[in-house]
């Protein structure tokens, strides 16, 4: 009985014209799109400079690299969100470079906040703009930080004469490198226009424009703001980090622990600082970048 009153109604809404119900376009929610410039400038790349560059990252020239290096992206989860702050890691070789820009970007969302007063509960649900805003300064500190800046010198009295010079590539139509026995073509390494900043501001600027794009050493010589873990057995112990890495200046960690990659991190900014704190403290979240989907 229930059954047949239920589809007399719908029979009934069917027979009223349409008039008297407009049509509804459902728009998807909590989405945003960021604005594509058209690549414009920039010193083509040349021949010896792209054998080079494929061959650093990729090992070779003459076979091709794996294509998730070029199809992977930094993609955002929703903002204003649970995780807001988080990016996702698909399960592929691009994850322990995602992991890494993830740090740098906890950093900024916890530490480099100008509201103090905000506990991290709120911090770590960021609005879109706030998740642009850090993903922007993340990129464009990594490859300031290996283009030599934020370096201080191990002497005092030495004032360094020397100009940090970043150079970012990004792809265009035309290849610069036609295929041959010692070059495969990827599509992408040999179409790049290579782009030089002097200026952490510039290289910004430039960074949050060319944002659509974004698919970006062991060792410091000063202590890390962001820190890095290794476990991956009792064979591998020479190849820990240094302490540097081991004790950052923010309880921010990298960890790599049996091929995984995550991030372990802290609220508390002066956990590192105190010798009781880092004897007796609350964790206050830990991330394992398999849960990231």
């Amino acid at each position: 009985m229930l059954l047949s009153t239920r589809a007399a109604r719908y029979a009934a809404l069917m027979a009223e014209p349409d008039e008297l119900y407009p049509e509804r376009i459902l728009y998807p929610r909590n989405t945003r799109a960021l604005p594509k410039t058209p690549v414009i400038g920039g010193q083509p790349i040349e021949e010896e400079t792209c054998m080079a560059l494929r061959k650093m990252v990729f090992g070779s020239c003459a076979t091709p690299p794996k294509v998730e290096w070029a199809r992977t992206g930094l993609t955002l989860r929703p903002y204003g969100q649970s995780l807001a702050f988080g990016l996702r890691t698909p399960r592929n070789t691009t994850r322990g470079l995602v992991t890494a820009v993830q740090a740098v970007m906890l950093k900024h969302f916890l530490f480099k906040c100008d509201r103090q007063d905000v506990g991290p509960e709120i911090l770590l649900k960021p609005s879109y703009d706030r998740q642009i805003e850090v993903l922007t300064s993340a990129i464009s500190e990594i490859i300031w930080r290996c283009a030599g800046g934020f370096s201080v010198s191990t002497c005092p009295n030495v004032v360094s004469s020397i100009v940090p010079k970043a150079i970012v590539a990004l792809p265009q139509d035309t290849p610069y490198l036609q295929h041959s026995v010692q070059y495969f073509q990827d599509g992408l390494t040999e179409t790049l226009h290579l782009f030089e900043f002097n200026s952490l501001e510039d290289l910004e600027i430039f960074i949050k424009r060319y944002l659509y794009l974004a698919v970006p050493q062991w060792g410091v010589l000063m202590r890390s703001e962001v820190g890095f873990l290794v476990h991956e057995s009792d064979s591998n112990i020479g190849k820990q980090p240094g302490s540097r890495l081991k004790t950052p200046s923010l309880p921010i960690w990298v960890t790599l622990c049996l091929g995984h990659h995550g991030v372990l991190f802290n609220a508390n900014r002066e956990l590192l600082r105190n010798y009781h704190a880092e004897r007796r403290y609350i964790l206050y979240n830990l991330i394992t970048f398999n849960d990231f989907y």
